[in-house]
């Protein structure tokens, strides 16, 4: 059973959900479809890695953003 735990950073210029797992070796970012972002981080790695791995992957986190904005206009239409 994988256990977790959810955090918010607020760190940034857009809100990052994390999602604290046991037995995760690799941190995952994604982007959900309606503009989250979205972390799973081991249970044992630092705020501070986490932290520091967001803010490496910013240019990619602002351009995928930016397409979540235009799939749901797109969707609205």
């Amino acid at each position: 059973m994988v256990k977790q735990r959810m955090q918010k950073m607020e760190s940034f210029a857009y809100p990052v959900t994390i999602t604290r797992k046991r037995g995760l070796r690799a941190i995952y970012l994604r982007i959900s479809r309606t503009g989250r972002v979205l972390v799973s981080a081991p249970a044992a790695m630092a705020l501070g890695e986490v932290e520091h791995f967001v803010a490496s992957k910013d240019g990619w986190i602002r351009e995928n953003l930016a397409k979540a904005v235009e799939y749901r206009e797109k969707l609205e239409r």
